[in-house]
């Protein structure tokens, strides 16, 4: 044993007697430790932020064009209607619903809701499919109002809504949420 601790204190003594030991041992962690906390402080965690999209509908639109953007709200999006189109472009994602919107349905022609955004991102399929998701949830509102033989309009919409389900999912939370850490919470122990 007396040995071993020999072998050890040389060891050590030899070690710390370097500067570049000391220097990587003792400070770069430090500034590794600002460094990834900082720039990782706002990448992950936190709670669900809605996402902008502004809305552009003519007034002749009709009912039906309501009727989605309420369904986009439900899918957390926050609608924002632009007052020009300055403002309208000046938004990453914009929905543009046609003229005669309402009009066109009902008289079963196609209609295109068209969806631009500024740039690519991890979040393009999702927003995709809540969009497709307000719109085919308006789809099937109307036919089952056709279904059960009412004329499709904003009060049997209405009404629809306010029926209670045949089928109902029930949530409950399985515990606490874990957040994922991120910023220093993240730095200090990933790099120790």
């Amino acid at each position: 044993m007396k040995d071993l601790l020999f072998i050890a204190r040389k060891d050590l003594r030899y070690v710390l007697g370097a500067r570049e030991t000391l220097l990587w041992v003792f400070v770069m962690p430090i500034v590794f430790f600002y460094f990834i906390g900082t720039i990782t402080s706002g990448l992950g965690g936190g709670g669900m932020e809605r996402t902008r999209l502004a809305v552009r509908a003519d007034s002749n639109s009709g009912f039906l064009a309501d009727q989605v953007i309420q369904r986009l709200q439900e899918q957390d999006f926050e609608v924002v209607t632009a007052a020009d189109e300055v403002d309208f472009l000046r938004i990453s994602r914009r929905l543009i619903i046609p003229s005669a919107f309402t009009d066109s349905i009902l008289e079963g022609r196609p209609v295109t809701l068209r969806f631009e955004r500024d740039a690519g991102g991890l979040t393009n399929d999702y927003d995709d499919l809540r969009i497709r998701r307000a719109a085919y949830t308006v789809l099937a509102d109307i036919a089952v109002t056709g279904e059960m033989g009412m004329k499709p309009t904003a009060e049997s919409l209405a009404e629809l809504r306010a029926m209670p389900r045949a089928l109902q999912l029930e949530v409950v939370s399985a515990g606490r949420r874990k957040e994922i850490p991120g910023g220093f919470q993240q730095a200090i122990p990933g790099i120790m």
